[in-house]
């Protein structure tokens, strides 16, 4: 492991120096602000191998296609069309788009805030999050990000993983955790995440990475829906729905739906990076009725996920647009010193 600190006048133009030097998969170690007048010092980690010589894998390769900008009504239609949104909900998002709007992304954006809600998640909520979702949809991943996130702006968080199925989660998770400084708690069965959730300190956010579940599988889905029922017995929670981009638009409205039903209340895309169609995405969240909140736009630890609004998504469904999530303020330069691990 390599470790290194990196100062700058905010928070924000450290992280992006961290990502300038040690790539996504960086992970935030220990930070300090110093506050007004003094820079933030941000300690940050990456494996050996990854340490040196990183690219861009993308450089070279066109991914983003261009759309017509002479007519918005037919941009739109392509638009949507290429990312296979089902034709129905394709129909009724040119219809909620904004009458006289010459801007594809403003007519986009006005559809999508007609037809879908946003509600990000709270920074420093006190409801516990429990993350729900298929295999491979990068669960672990999101608990490490909202703990990252909790730990560098300095609020206490803890962290449970109910995932005892998969081989290797609870280790994978465990290490994440560690780096930042905190031990990871584990409930084998739904007695137990409810114990662990009662007995939290009241002042902590609590993130809780449950096993991944076959949305298609009835018994999968009543052993998810009673987890979450041990959950409420301790309080209001927050069962979010995590979902990778890319799926086929009807397998992602079906296993969005049944997410719904289990007790999934928001729901949180990840890869937004990789996927370059994202019919599936509006497709699950309409069809579940699930609001929007964060979305996943890196695989790094410390700065990889980012709320989502109807603006942010229509430059999503529209490349090419000059801000979104994306885009980063320029920063100065800062020093960078070795730290011995």
């Amino acid at each position: 492991m390599r470790l290194k600190t990196f100062t700058a006048e905010t928070a924000r133009q450290a992280m992006d120096l961290v990502r300038a030097e040690l790539g996504d998969e960086a992970i935030i170690v220990d930070t300090r602000d110093g506050g007004p007048g003094h820079p933030v010092r941000v300690i940050a980690a990456v494996e050996e191998d990854r340490a040196e010589g990183l690219e861009d894998p993308a450089a070279g390769f066109e991914t983003d296609p261009v759309w017509p900008a002479e007519d918005t009504a037919d941009t739109l239609r392509q638009a949507l069309t290429w990312h296979g949104v089902p034709p129905r909900l394709a129909a009724r998002l040119q219809e909620a788009a904004p009458a006289g709007q010459t801007d594809p992304v403003a007519a986009l954006a006005g559809g999508l805030e007609a037809l879908f809600s946003f509600q990000p998640l709270a920074e420093g909520g006190r409801a516990p999050v429990l993350l729900v979702g298929p295999p491979g949809s990068g669960k672990t991943t999101v608990a490490a990000k909202l703990a990252a996130r909790a730990v560098m702006d300095r609020r206490p968080v803890t962290v449970i993983s109910t995932d005892g199925r998969r081989a290797g989660a609870n280790a994978q998770l465990a290490a994440l955790v560690g780096l930042l400084g905190l031990e990871l708690r584990t409930a084998e069965t739904a007695d137990d995440l409810r114990a662990l959730l009662r007995s939290r300190p009241e002042a902590a956010e609590t993130v809780v990475d449950t096993a991944a579940v076959n949305p298609f599988s009835g018994t999968e889905a009543e052993d998810l829906a009673r987890l979450l029922a041990a959950a409420r017995d301790t309080g209001e929670t927050l069962p979010v729905l995590v979902l990778a981009a890319g799926w086929d638009a009807m397998e992602a409205a079906e296993a969005a739906t049944a997410f719904a039903h289990a007790g999934a209340r928001r729901l949180l895309v990840t890869r937004m990076d990789m996927a370059r169609r994202l019919g599936g995405v509006l497709a699950a969240a309409d069809a579940a009725r699930l609001p929007f909140c964060d979305v996943g736009i890196s695989p790094g630890i410390a700065d990889g996920l980012g709320a989502v609004n109807p603006l942010s998504l229509a430059r999503l469904l529209l490349p090419g647009a000059p801000e979104g999530i994306h885009h980063r303020a320029p920063v100065r330069p800062a020093e960078t010193v070795e730290v011995p691990s």
